[in-house]
């Protein structure tokens, strides 16, 4: 989907549907094109207050709680547009992406076929690991579209993240690898930093981060962990999963952000929420992470440490096609008889966790197979950095580079 426009900024629309996944993607996104690729970005947002709250970590000063719109770090975000005036400003764009198949206004589409040229429109899907992913990114799905005189046909083009050379890609900054190398190598006064300020008395041995969908799965993960015999440490964010916890300890009081809770040798660590790069840094200094959906699940791999991965369970089942899938790929690139089998250990687990199946034995199992897991971890994250990243491709194609 090649072009050439002139027109120098482009439109991010990110519905906000639950927790901060989706727009944890497309801030990642507009930030990249506005500090790496020198773009003008307006991020469009439909949850206003939803976005303050996920901004909050990084906003120096409390916004103007009658304004809807902020410049933060090279990006425009404002809220999704209201009138007819803040719609045909949208359309104006150069590129308009639509993050997640999220639907645009009805007066936007109309300004952007009045548009000559027409903007590149772009439909950001999720992430999958699937075989289609290949087929389908970069095909063009014509829109027919009423305007004010005439019934104008757009092109909307899939644009599909993925793991392979003929998708989209991951999104990944210019400095990441570098950076979680320096966090690596300054793991130990890292983690001592946290030891102090939660006032642990002794060392961990294990480190651990929390971050999966309440449920049952939450209960099945404890009580494999608990069996542990050495000491661990579990960072896991305040909220919901943290109130979930301490209700199964037995807790009458929701924690908050500063508390641990102790169960036998594990010192669960409950996390205020912080910023994107902050929590980079957490994934960083863990031995292993417990991740979910997309955002969190991306950036595990990026930290080059071992992981468990809670996928957003969808009713009909097929959310673990697409775990078997990421399983597959993953686990398909074994570079020895160790790593093959930590793996074949890992995927059992795995899955049998996110079927929501106790995982006690094969916590247990998997125990032995650690070394090999991290060893697995990092070659895979190096293989996923010979690729191209998402944001590099994304403006590749749409004919926006320089």
């Amino acid at each position: 989907m090649s072009h050439r426009f002139t027109k120098p900024f482009w439109s991010v629309f990110c519905s906000i549907i639950d927790n901060f996944g989706d727009i944890g993607v497309s801030w990642r996104l507009s930030q990249q094109l506005a500090t790496e690729h020198g773009i003008a970005v307006t991020l469009w947002v439909d949850d206003w207050q939803a976005a303050l709250r996920f901004l909050d970590p990084l906003l120096s000063n409390e916004p103007n709680p009658t304004s809807q719109a902020l410049q933060l770090q090279g990006v425009c975000v404002r809220r999704w547009p209201q009138d007819g005036q803040s719609c045909i400003e949208a359309a104006q764009a150069a590129v308009i992406v639509e993050m997640f198949g999220c639907e645009l206004p009805e007066i936007t589409l109309r300004s952007m076929a009045a548009q000559q040229p027409h903007p590149c429109w772009v439909n950001l899907e999720y992430l999958s690991a699937e075989d289609w992913v290949a087929e389908f990114h970069g095909l063009p799905s014509p829109q027919t579209i009423q305007g004010a005189d005439q019934t104008v046909t757009l092109q909307k083009q899939f644009f599909l993240p993925g793991f392979g050379k003929n998708t989209g890609g991951l999104l990944r900054e210019r400095t990441l690898i570098a950076q979680h190398q320096t966090w690596q190598n300054e793991q130990n006064p890292l983690r001592h930093q946290l030891v102090n300020a939660y006032g642990l008395n002794d060392e961990p041995k294990l480190w651990l981060s929390l971050f999966c969908y309440p449920g049952p799965v939450l209960k099945n993960l404890i009580g494999a962990l608990k069996q542990d015999t050495q000491p661990t440490v579990c960072i896991i964010p305040a909220g919901g999963l943290a109130n979930q916890l301490a209700s199964q300890l037995g807790r009458p009081q929701e924690p908050t952000p500063g508390d641990c809770l102790t169960l036998g040798n594990i010192q669960f660590l409950v996390h205020p929420f912080v910023s994107q790069p902050d929590y980079d840094r957490l994934l960083s200094i863990c031995d292993i992470n417990i991740v979910r959906g997309e955002d969190s699940f991306v950036r595990a791999q990026w930290a080059g440490k071992p992981m468990l991965w809670h996928i957003y369970p969808q009713d009909d089942g097929v959310h673990l096609d697409k775990l078997q899938a990421f399983h597959s790929l993953y686990a398909g690139t074994a570079k020895s008889g160790s790593e093959a089998a930590a793996l074949a250990c890992w995927q059992e687990l795995n899955f049998r966790w996110n079927c929501g199946d106790g995982i006690e034995n094969l916590w247990h199992d998997l125990r032995p197979h650690f070394p090999a897991l991290h060893s697995h971890a990092r070659n895979w994250q190096q293989k996923l950095a010979e690729l191209p990243d998402l944001t590099s491709s994304l403006v590749r194609a749409t004919g926006f580079a320089t």
